[in-house]
């Protein structure tokens, strides 16, 4: 009886094996099977009556031996060009029509030969879009993604015509590089997004980042989007990455409610003139502000202990800064070659390391209000008036 058993068991599973790896064709294009009613496209081959069209339409429901498959995936191979007709065919497409039956496209699918296309409307089954998926397309303008939560690493990356971007609700996670480098895309709505990766947005044409669920923006995340002027951030934001807006040259004013903000996160934000902190605030990174020649009025709220390392470098048009009372450090060229006229140093201040203060020009007058500071070298300018009270 157990033999028996035993061999049922191991026909079922070679039954199963063989069904699950079987290819075959249907109207010329090559799938396999990948459960009992599901397939996966993999390879393209174009109809001669389709050679023309500039719309590619991928069926939903393909038939092998007079049973019905839905097709539910689209492997990376599946539009490398098997012919030169299909090339030509291929360059020629315009919009895209993806079956609602699609669950997953597999990294790197759509981001060759596909030289005219303009339009991309993702599914609403779609559970995943693989990395460098739709990358560039030198053509395509429009993008609405449904589905998805979480979109991978340089999946519309390098698309120098993108200017429009639609996401459904569901999507909060946009992964490194999404759209790195995407010049022209202006318009996207992140209003449900908790998660910006790395370089996501870094050389894109956005002018207004409205992010009132996001979390953690990181590194580099909008870097060099030299069109972004306008900030929306909430309560819910935790963190903002190293080098998360660095040279955002547009970018006048902003209020952060809360969090860590990064090292030289707004560094050469050059038209930055006005910085609104929350007592919420947790640090300020090193460089955070280096160079933001524009900044007039930043208030340092009393949650910080220490101003870090070239924080405020090369600022030349701060002329007053209120430094908390619970301020222990100031940093190494913390606000070094600023415009400060006069300062005044809390009796909390422990140590003012190096140059902190150095080459600032217009600084006359510097007001002690404890004995106990350690000084480094050349923390303020020669002529300085320091008096002690």
């Amino acid at each position: 009886m157990a033999i028996i058993k035993v061999f049922f068991i191991i026909l079922f599973i070679f039954n199963n094996l063989f069904l699950f790896s079987q290819n075959f064709k249907f109207k010329n294009n090559l799938y396999s099977i990948l459960s009992d009613n599901s397939v996966t496209l993999q390879s393209y081959q174009v109809n001669k009556s389709d050679l023309f069209y500039d719309i590619l339409s991928i069926d939903s429901v393909v038939i092998h031996k007079k049973k019905k498959y839905k097709v539910v995936k689209i492997e990376e191979s599946a539009f490398k060009p098997n012919s030169s007709t299909t090339l030509i065919h291929l360059n020629n497409i315009k919009r895209l029509s993806l079956p609602l039956t699609l669950c997953e496209i597999s990294s790197n699918v759509f981001n060759e030969n596909f030289n005219s296309l303009q339009e991309i409307a993702i599914p609403q089954n779609i559970k995943v879009i693989g990395y460098n998926t739709f990358a560039n397309l030198p053509s395509l303008t429009k993008i609405d993604v449904k589905g998805i939560s979480k979109i991978n690493d340089w999946s519309f990356s390098l698309n120098p015509s993108l200017s429009y971007v639609h996401l459904d609700t569901c999507v909060n996670i946009i992964g490194k590089n999404t759209f790195f480098n995407c010049t022209r895309l202006n318009t996207i709505n992140l209003e449900n997004v908790s998660f910006i990766d790395e370089h996501a947005f870094e050389g894109t044409a956005i002018e207004t980042l409205n992010v009132p669920n996001c979390e953690i923006i990181g590194e580099f995340a909008f870097a060099d989007c030299r069109s972004l002027n306008h900030i929306d951030l909430n309560d819910s934001i935790h963190l903002i990455s190293n080098f998360a807006f660095i040279n955002n040259t547009a970018l006048k004013s902003i209020h952060i409610p809360m969090g860590i903000i990064g090292e030289s996160a707004f560094m050469g934000c050059t038209s930055l003139n006005k910085v609104v902190l929350s007592d919420r605030i947790e640090s300020i990174g090193q460089a955070s502000f280096f160079g933001c020649t524009a900044l007039r009025y930043i208030n340092i709220p009393s949650s910080i202990r220490k101003i870090e390392a070239m924080t405020f470098i090369d600022c030349i048009n701060m002329e007053d800064i209120v430094l908390p009372n619970n301020l222990i450090i100031i940093g190494e060229s913390a606000f070094e070659g600023t415009g400060l006229k006069e300062v005044v140093i809390p009796s909390s201040v422990l140590e003012i390391k190096n140059n902190a203060f150095a080459n600032c020009r217009n600084l006359k007058t510097v007001i002690l209000q404890s004995d106990n500071v350690k000084f480094g070298d050349n923390v303020f300018p020669e002529d300085v008036n320091i008096i002690r009270r």
